[in-house]
C-alpha cells in the first residue's frame, strides 16, 4: 500500500546527442592542433583568443547542465521537503518514544541484574571473610545486559579464588603482616610486595646510619677518655723525659718559658695524631716530620 501512495509516473526526459557533441568537440580542437602550437611573443595574443573562446563555449554546455539538472533536481527537492515534513517525521517520533520507554525498562533490568550479582558477591565475600577489605566494585565485573548470569557468577568466583591465593602465598612471606596491609589497599600482591621490599630496604639504611653514628660517637668517647687518663697518668714522666733533652741551665720552674727543642716519636691512631697536630697548633708549637 506504502509503495502505491508513493510513485514516479512519469521519469525526467532530457533530450541529447552527446556522441555527436563529442565528434565535433573533438575536431574542433584537432583543428587547432594544440599540441604543435609554439607560442612566442608574436603568437601569444592569439593563443590567448583561442583559449577565451574555447572557455566560452565549455561555458555554454555547462550552463545546459546545470538548466537540465536544477529542472530535474526541482520537483524531487520539493517532494522531497514535504515526505520529511508530513511522513517521515511521525515515523521518527514515534520510533523515538518507544526507545524511550524501551530504554527506561532495559536499564531498569540491567539495574536489578547487577544489584543481584552485587549481592552474590557480598556473600561470597562473607563466607571468605573478606567483606571488610573487599567490595563488589573491586573486582570489576562487568554486566551488560547481553552477558548471561552463569557467566558473571564465574567470573566472581574466579576473582575471590585470586584474592585467596594471593592470601595465602602472603601468609608465607617474612614479613606478611605488612604485605597484607598494603595488600587490602592497593588489591595488587605484586605491588604490594614491592612496596613492602622498598619501605624494608629505606628502614635498613636508616638503621645502618644511625648505628653507625652511635658507634662514632661513642669511639670518640671512648678516645678523649683513655687520653685523658694517659695524659694524667705519663704527665710527670712525660715532662722529665722532654726535660732531660732540654738544655736547661737554671731549675725547671724557673726555664719553663724559655724556647727549646724536643725530638719524640708519637704512637696511636690517625685520629688521636690529628688531635694531638690540631693541639700543637692551638699552642703555637713548631713542628716537623722526622725521616
Amino acid at each position: 500500500m506504502q509503495n502505491k501512495l508513493l510513485k514516479l509516473e512519469q521519469a525526467p526526459i532530457i533530450k541529447y546527442d552527446l556522441d555527436f557533441i563529442a565528434i565535433n568537440v573533438a575536431k574542433r580542437i584537432d583543428d587547432l592542433n594544440l599540441q604543435n602550437l609554439e607560442i612566442d611573443e608574436s603568437t601569444i595574443k592569439t593563443a590567448k583568443t583561442i583559449r577565451a573562446e574555447l572557455n566560452n563555449e565549455f561555458k555554454e554546455f555547462e550552463q545546459a547542465r546545470k538548466f537540465i539538472k536544477d529542472a530535474v533536481l526541482k520537483p524531487y527537492q520539493e517532494f522531497e521537503d514535504k515526505y520529511k515534513t508530513k511522513i517521515a517525521s511521525c515515523y521518527n517520533e514515534a520510533s523515538n518514544l518507544l526507545k524511550t520507554k524501551i530504554d527506561e525498562v532495559e536499564d531498569k533490568l540491567l539495574q536489578k541484574k547487577i544489584t543481584v550479582h552485587k549481592e552474590y558477591c557480598d556473600a561470597m565475600l562473607v563466607k571468605n571473610n573478606l567483606q571488610d577489605s573487599f567490595n563488589f566494585e573491586d573486582f570489576d565485573i562487568k554486566i551488560i545486559k547481553s552477558r548471561n548470569d552463569k557467566d558473571i557468577k564465574d567470573d566472581i568466583d574466579l576473582k575471590i579464588s585470586k584474592v585467596l591465593t594471593d592470601i595465602n602465598t602472603i601468609n608465607t612471606l617474612a614479613n606478611k603482616e605488612r604485605v597484607l596491609a598494603k595488600y587490602y589497599i592497593c588489591k595488587d600482591i605484586n605491588q604490594a610486595i614491592g612496596e613492602v621490599n622498598i619501605e624494608i630496604e629505606k628502614e635498613a639504611k636508616i638503621i645502618e646510619k644511625a648505628k653507625e653514628e652511635v658507634e662514632t660517637k661513642a669511639q670518640d668517647a671512648l678516645i678523649s677518655t683513655e687520653t685523658a687518663q694517659i695524659s694524667t697518668k705519663d704527665e710527670n714522666s712525660n715532662i722529665n723525659s722532654l726535660e732531660e733533652q732540654m738544655p736547661l741551665k737554671t731549675p725547671l720552674n724557673e726555664d719553663l718559658e724559655k724556647i727549646g727543642t724536643v725530638k719524640f716519636c708519637v704512637t696511636g691512631t690517625r685520629k688521636q695524631v690529628i688531635k694531638l697536630i690540631n693541639f700543637m697548633k692551638e699552642e703555637g708549637l713548631k713542628y716537623e716530620n722526622i725521616k
